[in-house]
């Protein structure tokens, strides 16, 4: 009895899933793609779970009246963008009163712009980012990252 294995097959698939381990930017890119999905999902949701609503001064200074909650004037969501690197995937904003929306301020603290105090009412954390209140990735921000590296790794020995 003779048995023949022809290995070019195995080696291709297993070259193929090198390559995947060694060039990670198209991974990160979907990574950094999916995380900022999630966060336009949380502008069109008003937060999940939902946010807190408007205060009724809120409401009486913004330009839209009560409107969609962190869209007055829709800056801070355009603001958001998506990079990545071979070994990094990320998103967030530059406005420096984003992390005061993200993580809530008390009336007086020094609010994240570390520029004067917050002069008006407590301000409620409304996580848009999928990030927790230590600036880790919240349990949905795994699961959506986790299911883009399973569907990477699936796609590798293909």
């Amino acid at each position: 009895m003779t048995i023949n294995f022809d290995a070019s097959e195995l080696e291709r698939v297993l070259h193929n899933a090198a390559n995947h381990m060694t060039h990670t930017a198209p991974l990160m890119e979907d990574i950094s793609r999916a995380l900022l999905s999630e966060t336009m999902m949380n502008f069109q949701l008003g937060g999940r779970p939902a946010w807190a609503g408007l205060s009724p001064l809120t409401i009486a200074r913004r330009r839209g009246g009560a409107g969609a909650i962190l869209q007055d004037t829709g800056e801070l969501k355009r603001s958001i963008k998506a990079t990545h690197t071979n070994d990094t995937a990320t998103i967030g904003t530059n406005l420096v009163y984003a992390p005061t929306h993200q993580f809530g301020a008390k009336m007086g603290q020094y609010g994240h712009t570390a520029k004067s105090p917050i002069p008006w009412g407590n301000i409620p954390a409304r996580p848009f980012i999928p990030i927790d209140k230590n600036g880790d990735i919240s349990y949905d921000g795994f699961l959506v990252v986790r299911e883009v590296v399973n569907g990477y790794l699936a796609g590798s020995f293909g």
